[in-house]
């Protein structure tokens, strides 16, 4: 990716990838480096695209990379501080929270202190986040409670989800849902789900989502790494420090006024 100035003289961040590559990601979390914008609301500025291809791209969206998405998000609330398990209830915020931070796990930018560490608060809070957060995952959401999996309870705010992650039929409904190269890596999981023996402590669930985000970091660390690569290229260096520098002070700020 890169930046462009725009007749207005914004920068703007812009990346080229191939419809193959597209699509292979949103199928199965090869990177997470477009599936994982995809996540979060995206607006279409312009699209010169066939309408069948736009189709296409938009089901596999829908079918497979949204649905990830919430699967994965629910099983690492455990990792979430503000997520008890045993009430069995989640405020939807959190939800998207932890949907947005997927791909920022093992991102090196922000273990180097190189982006705002409010940033993933920021893409679910910002002024109509929560609105288009809930837009975008209504038809997941929607099949979910047809299933049964959760209930959900709209209050004066954004609602909050139903949820029993004790429940052994639920978390292998949740944990069939993933890709299967997450899946993969975490099959040790799956057996626990087959296992007679009895996994419904908060300790093992607290466990495996923290295997989860080791797995999902593995996956997305090495495209953030050829990425920010290739923006120094791209964009070139004077351009890529000044835009590293105003990463790393905003940073900087942010952990400075947390020690305050």
């Amino acid at each position: 990716s890169s930046s462009s100035p725009s007749s207005s003289s914004q920068l703007l961040k812009y990346g080229v990838i191939s419809q193959s590559r597209l699509k292979s990601d949103l199928i199965g979390w090869d990177s997470l480096y477009i599936s994982g914008r995809m996540q979060k609301p995206i607006a279409t500025i312009q699209t010169d695209l066939a309408g069948s291809l736009t189709d296409e791209i938009t089901n596999l969206q829908e079918q497979y990379n949204l649905r990830y998405a919430i699967h994965t998000a629910l099983l690492l609330l455990p990792l979430h501080g503000k997520f008890n398990i045993e009430e069995k209830r989640v405020d939807l915020s959190l939800v998207f929270e932890s949907i947005a931070g997927i791909s920022y796990k093992g991102d090196p930018r922000l273990t180097a202190g190189a982006e705002d560490p409010q940033k993933i608060h920021k893409l679910v809070h910002s002024n109509g986040q929560l609105g288009r957060f809930q837009s975008l995952y209504e038809n997941q959401m929607d099949q979910m409670m047809k299933s049964g999996l959760i209930s959900f309870n709209k209050d004066e705010n954004t609602g909050f989800l139903e949820l029993d992650l004790i429940s052994t039929s639920t978390r292998r409904e949740l944990y069939k849902n993933l890709p299967k190269n997450v899946q993969h890596h975490t099959k040790s999981f799956s057996q626990c789900l087959d296992s007679t023996r009895n996994h419904n402590s908060v300790d093992e669930l607290v466990s495996f989502a923290e295997v989860l985000s080791t797995t999902l970091g593995k996956i997305v660390a090495p495209a953030a790494r050829i990425q920010s690569a290739k923006g120094i290229i791209t964009a070139g260096i004077h351009k890529s420090i000044l835009y590293a520098g105003a990463k790393l002070s905003k940073g900087a700020l942010r952990n400075t006024m947390k020690k305050r």
